[in-house]
């Protein structure tokens, strides 16, 4: 299995599809390994939950339409195949998303993860999550999941779906799964998103939340003008790179003029 994510980026999400048919069947020693490894997660921690999840297998483009196309896999398929030295044949390769979140004001909102986390903890970030698999149907209402993560996340629901876009998708070389960057703008000020992440359904994932205007985000020295925002030691992830080479790279298509 080959992805390729090249593409005419940014796309509004509106032309985005996520279509699937079937279920990833990986070979039975790795369904055994993942089965064990899930009842030993689940052991340290009874919430665990095992969720199915989106497996991107390619990425079509055509006149109007952007298309993810992929089928259903697991997260405790997922773990057990994330490793560098498994094959990539038999990676699960769900699709994440990391959410560029733009306030009224004109600020980007950066998390800092929980060092409790299993991915990237205490590192700097954005938003996001995996993409969940439905329950019934064949497609996936990506700005719906982009909204389900926002409200888990940082508890808001003031976006709109002609002001979010995708700005493109990369492979994330450590946790070894496709990640689709998508931007979004609310009508909300960052005071206001600060105050309603403090209520937030899965406020402890993250540590703590700072703001800085999208006017500088692009530029070289942002990773020094945030991590001073930020107590301790913050490292940066990759997915924070990766989304901002992409609004870099977006930038200068001339995206953004009339969006903020």
């Amino acid at each position: 299995m080959k992805l390729t994510m090249i593409g005419n980026y940014p796309i509004p999400l509106k032309d985005v599809e996520i279509s699937y048919s079937g279920i990833f069947d990986p070979p039975k020693n790795v369904a055994a390994l993942a089965a064990k490894g899930f009842e030993v997660a689940k052991g340290r921690n009874p919430n665990v939950f095992d969720g199915q999840l989106v497996r991107l297998l390619d990425i079509q483009h055509n006149a109007s339409k952007c298309i993810f196309v992929s089928e259903k896999t697991s997260y405790s398929i997922y773990t057990e195949t994330r490793s560098p030295t498994s094959p990539f044949v038999y990676k699960s390769n769900p699709l994440g998303m990391s959410v560029l979140v733009i306030t009224a004001d004109g600020e980007i909102c950066i998390s800092k993860r929980s060092t409790k986390t299993d991915q990237n903890p205490g590192a700097a970030y954005f938003f996001g999550g995996y993409v969940d698999a439905p329950q019934t149907g064949l497609q996936v209402d990506f700005f719906l999941e982009v909204c389900r993560e926002l409200s888990e996340e940082i508890d808001i629901d003031c976006i709109e779906i002609d002001r979010t876009f995708l700005l493109g998708v990369g492979y994330d070389p450590l946790f070894n799964h496709p990640e689709a960057v998508v931007i979004t703008y609310t009508s909300l000020s960052a005071v206001e998103v600060h105050h309603r992440w403090q209520s937030a359904r899965d406020r402890d994932e993250t540590e703590d939340v700072v703001f800085l205007p999208l006017s500088q985000f692009s530029l070289p020295a942002a990773k020094s003008t945030f991590r001073q925002k930020f107590s301790g030691e913050t490292p940066i992830t990759w997915s924070f790179l990766t989304g901002q080479g992409m609004y870099r790279e977006a930038i200068i298509k001339g995206f953004g003029s009339s969006k903020s």
